[in-house]
């Protein structure tokens, strides 16, 4: 369960929310900048380095989300003490029953968390697509009509982000 937990901690605060999103945030402002070409060491670097970075963090995402179940269900206070004292005929039924009362409960915020991951993937490839049809160095004014999709991946994250949020909150009772 630790582990879970440290994995969704480390991904959703230390990266996405903390690195990921505010380089991602600057970016899009930069392009929505009508000015000039922004920071173009920036850019070049944001677009070849950090903006990437998604397409091996996807995998760690899609753990955190496809492993929620496993590792945050009330289940697992059944093997711990005093429930794990309780005689396993009477302990295993109650511990069943109370996760599939979790699951049930927790079945639209683990959807969501679901969807919000499919929705970043499927903007980043978007918008990669987009990125590869501008011209070099990619600047503010060459990557401009890239910006709805770069708006649109920044919210992906950002929903992906407050989903993953909400999924350990979920195991509470």
């Amino acid at each position: 369960m630790t582990t879970w937990r440290e994995c969704r901690s480390s991904f959703c605060h230390q990266w996405l929310t903390n690195n990921y999103l505010n380089q991602l945030r600057y970016w899009v402002s930069e392009m929505e900048a009508t000015d000039d070409d922004g920071d173009v060491d920036f850019e070049e670097k944001f677009v070849n380095k950090t903006l990437k970075q998604w397409e091996h963090r996807s995998i760690e995402a899609a753990w955190i989300v496809d492993n929620a179940v496993e590792n945050i269900s009330p289940k697992h206070l059944f093997e711990q003490m005093p429930l794990c004292q309780i005689p396993a005929e009477v302990r295993e039924p109650v511990a069943d029953a109370c996760h599939q009362l979790w699951l049930q409960r927790t079945a639209k915020v683990r959807l969501r968390a679901e969807k919000a991951k499919r929705q970043v993937d499927l903007t980043y490839r978007r918008l990669i697509k987009c990125l590869s049809h501008c011209s070099v160095p990619l600047t503010a004014a060459s990557t401009r009509r890239c910006t709805p999709l770069a708006i649109k991946f920044e919210a992906a994250c950002n929903e992906l982000k407050e989903a993953l949020e909400i999924l350990p909150k979920c195991a509470h009772w």
